[in-house]
């Protein structure tokens, strides 16, 4: 009995700090994957401005990635996103007023967690400036749903468990 309480401590103790793990370590490859994409928009952005090639290069990084990304002109217009291309891109609402976009906009980047209105699940969200030679042009932003995190975490305790009942 001893031993099994023990254990259901540790499951416990461990899935919490797995979850927390996951969340950090996913924010940081969104963050990696957001400065990567505003690096290869910053020079073609600041020589031809948004266009077209803008949502290409979105929808081909993101397939490569398994990451939603989005990329925002300074006034929230969605110029390319990995969820929608042509008329439907156009159809997106502005993002001027969300959180990561606004604190990016100001701080240099920004993060948020919530539902998202366009993949209709909840999101973790970074978003990184799109800069060329210190002039402000942009902004683009990586995402992933929590709910790969979440399965992800599931997996690990899972494991961590059958390990530890083999222990006893």
């Amino acid at each position: 009995l001893t031993s099994a309480v023990a254990l259901l401590v540790v499951l416990l103790v461990q899935g919490r700090v797995l979850r927390s793990e996951a969340r950090l370590e996913t924010r940081e490859r969104l963050r990696a994957e957001a400065r990567i994409l505003a690096e290869a928009l910053s020079v073609p952005w600041s020589i031809q401005g948004p266009g077209f090639w803008v949502d290409e290069l979105v929808d081909r990084s993101g397939r490569s990635t398994e990451t939603r990304l989005t990329v925002m002109a300074l006034d929230g217009t969605v110029v390319g996103d990995t969820t929608a291309s042509g008329e439907a891109l156009g159809a997106i609402e502005n993002h001027a007023g969300r959180p990561e976009v606004r604190n990016a906009l100001s701080l240099g980047e920004g993060t948020d967690e919530r539902l998202s209105n366009t993949a209709h699940e909840k999101q973790l969200y970074v978003a990184e400036q799109i800069r060329h030679e210190g002039r402000l042009l942009g902004v683009a932003r990586a995402s992933l749903s929590l709910a790969r995190i979440e399965k992800r975490t599931f997996h690990l305790q899972r494991s961590l468990g059958v390990a530890l009942l083999a222990v006893l």
